[in-house]
């Protein structure tokens, strides 16, 4: 599980620390604080910077890698010299691990303008013609010393870029990412059969029924799609059926997934009608200490907030015992810079019930 997390340099994160993280981490604040950019910096370190998940990143934007201006995405103010640094400390074995993103400038060029007989750059600015970005992941273990391991991802012009992997094995931890796009859910076919041949999928169709009881089973057909039997004459394909039903079977199936792991959330209240938040909650909370998740949640939502604040009150079902894994930080924008402030059970519940603006 992820303790501490330090970002720097990426999106539009200057600098910005999270201390004492707990299993459930849920991320507030207004729009365009960075909510979307912590879950993105937690992934990118989770896999270690990979190449094929740092082109993810940008799908999940609807950003796609087509030219090399396009590596500059992920660069604070878009700026090369705005070198990304991700550090993590994970209570597993004691591991600290760091990520770092910096442009390949061998080789490239500097834009410049000429003013009589002197030409002038630009690239302490930033804006080089990179064509390729160096990606290190450094990790320790508990008594061992630090190592690194180097990946990169070039252009290769023609819309192309070419993905060089990690020379070495490393540490890296299985997370799964739920963006806030509903209809966005990779592998999603994938997982679902490895939950059937594992015999999971009843498990996932009841608490399905939570949001809509006429689901009788899902199913995968060829391999390709993904049919849900509402007890109708034919099958339907998961896509046609509700919003809510698919982003609850997007959550649930990422929980499964991650054992043991990490899951993402963007946006935990898309798609779902107010009358079904709290069964959302408990689902999403019990799914994931069952199978040992840590969660990362984004959301600005106040009745999702107040829902929760109830759900863990609950004592009929032991949903109280939840609440010493629960963590709320407030991201704020102060002087052009971000800043964390921390909430506990005790003092998130406080400002949720005293009405104290806490999003």
């Amino acid at each position: 599980m992820i303790t501490s997390l330090k970002i720097e340099n990426f999106r539009a994160i200057k600098d910005l620390k999270l201390d004492d993280l707990g299993r459930v981490n849920l991320l507030l604040g207004k729009n365009n604080t960075s909510k979307t950019s912590i879950l993105e910096a937690v992934f990118l370190l989770c896999a270690a910077g990979t190449p094929e998940i740092i082109h993810r990143v940008h799908l999940w934007r609807d950003l796609t890698l087509t030219t090399e201006d396009d590596l500059k995405f992920i660069f604070h103010n878009l700026n090369y010299n705005n070198k990304i640094k991700i550090e993590a400390e994970n209570s597993k074995n004691n591991l600290y691990t760091i990520l770092q993103i910096s442009p390949n400038t061998k080789g490239t060029t500097s834009n410049a303008s000429i003013e009589g007989n002197t030409t002038i750059s630009d690239s302490t600015s930033g804006n080089q013609n990179v064509k390729s970005l160096d990606v290190k992941f450094s990790w320790k273990e508990r008594h061992s010393k630090l190592q690194s391991s180097s990946a990169n991802i070039t252009h290769t012009g023609n819309n192309n870029f070419h993905f060089t992997n990690h020379t070495k094995k490393i540490p890296s931890i299985h997370a799964v990412m739920v963006a806030s796009r509903i209809n966005y859910a990779p592998n999603l076919e994938k997982r679902l059969e490895k939950l059937i041949i594992s015999k999971q999928i009843d498990e996932i169709i009841s608490i399905l029924k939570t949001v809509d009881e006429r689901i009788i089973d899902i199913s995968v057909l060829s391999g390709r799609m993904v049919f849900v039997d509402l007890g109708i004459e034919n099958l339907v394909p998961l896509n046609l059926v509700g919003d809510g039903m698919r982003r609850l079977f997007n959550i649930l199936l990422a929980i499964y997934d991650a054992e043991d792991g990490i899951v993402i959330i963007d946006e935990i209240e898309n798609g779902f009608h107010h009358s079904v938040l709290k069964k959302i909650w408990i689902a999403v909370l019990e799914t994931s200490k069952r199978f040992n998740v840590q969660l990362f949640i984004a959301t600005h939502n106040l009745e999702t907030l107040k829902c929760l604040n109830s759900v863990l009150q609950l004592e009929n079902n032991n949903m109280s015992s939840h609440q010493k894994d629960v963590r709320s930080y407030t991201i704020r924008m102060i002087n052009e810079g971000l800043t964390s402030y921390k909430y506990d059970f005790d003092s998130f519940s406080t400002a949720i019930e005293e009405n104290i603006e806490i999003r």
